[in-house]
């Protein structure tokens, strides 16, 4: 069954089977690595590996199909519970995370294991990869006074040029910060089979929508950003849009699941507004029961 590499991170891969059909496969499968076998019954196109080792060589083998794949060297791996993150759910782990962040050298990964981390609006910077293990979930907090409220645009302080900052539904305007977000970054990854839960709900972030003044956050922000893979990851229960890259390019979407409530308004699954070069492959849109699958830009429709 011949299959190929569609992205290899320092720690995770994902690949697709070179098939006709839009998402399921034709016949289940095994995938082996290294002889041993890792996933049964697969049945769809689109799978990945993770939790691999850095600058490490993996054969990968479906059937009598083979390849070897070279995961990416990292600088670092910086643990998040090293930095005070507790992951019990209740304790406010986002100064730990984002110190994490920070510190991190070009080239590292900041960690969270298994655990749920109570978090506020997180920003990522570039070249990292931010790795969320099976069993990791950002759990967000919905108070909306723990949220910074962020202009649509400014002035430039020299030449008086409008730099856009925030937009909701295509319009620049004042937004909460999106709860994880970045601005102006290149090279990031995020990885991993863990959830980012934006915990919305009609007791906060979905109440009295059309009142609003100041746009809701989004799960995920990329503000004129380059290069940026998300893999694995689910999103769930967002405030509002849940992927929203804004002037970005080289966008990739691999293996990574949206789930929101059919009754939750305006959480759409992904929108690139004004992007170049965004790219799903293995994408899961689920809606209440319904699920939309995307494979190579070809959707179906299906039960979740």
């Amino acid at each position: 069954m011949k299959f190929r590499l569609l992205f290899v991170s320092s720690v995770s891969a994902c690949f697709e089977l070179d098939s006709k059909t839009p998402y399921y496969a034709e016949n289940p499968y095994d995938v082996y690595v290294n002889g041993e076998k890792v996933l049964t019954d697969v049945k769809t196109n689109v799978f990945s590996l993770f939790q691999l080792r850095p600058d490490t060589s993996y054969e990968v083998r479906i059937d009598e199909d083979a390849m070897t794949i070279q995961t990416k060297k990292e600088t670092a791996c910086l643990r998040v519970r090293d930095f005070g993150a507790a992951g019990d759910g209740l304790s406010d782990d986002t100064d730990a995370i984002q110190q994490a962040i920070n510190v991190c050298p070009e080239g590292g990964r900041v960690l969270l294991e298994e655990g749920t981390y109570f978090i506020r609006p997180l920003q990522l910077k570039s070249h990292i990869t931010f790795d969320l293990e099976k069993g990791a979930v950002l759990k967000a907090d919905t108070v909306e006074e723990h949220f910074p409220v962020l202009p649509g645009e400014i002035d430039d302080g020299l030449t008086g040029e409008k730099i856009q900052i925030s937009s909701f539904e295509g319009l620049p305007m004042p937004c909460y910060k999106s709860i994880i977000s970045a601005y102006h970054a290149e090279d990031i990854v995020i990885t991993g089979e863990g959830i980012i839960d934006g915990c919305a709900s009609y007791d906060n972030w979905w109440k009295n929508v059309k009142e609003r003044e100041i746009g809701r956050p989004r799960l995920c922000f990329l503000n004129q950003c380059d290069d940026v893979t998300i893999h694995g990851i689910t999103g769930r229960n967002s405030p509002a849009w849940n992927f929203h890259p804004f002037f970005s390019r080289k966008i990739h979407f691999y293996d990574m699941g949206v789930e929101a409530p059919a009754v939750s308004p305006n959480t759409d699954g992904t929108d690139p507004e004004s992007c170049d070069d965004v790219h799903y492959i293995g994408v899961r849109f689920s809606v209440g029961d319904d699920a939309i699958a995307i494979k190579s830009g070809k959707r179906t429709r299906g039960r979740k």
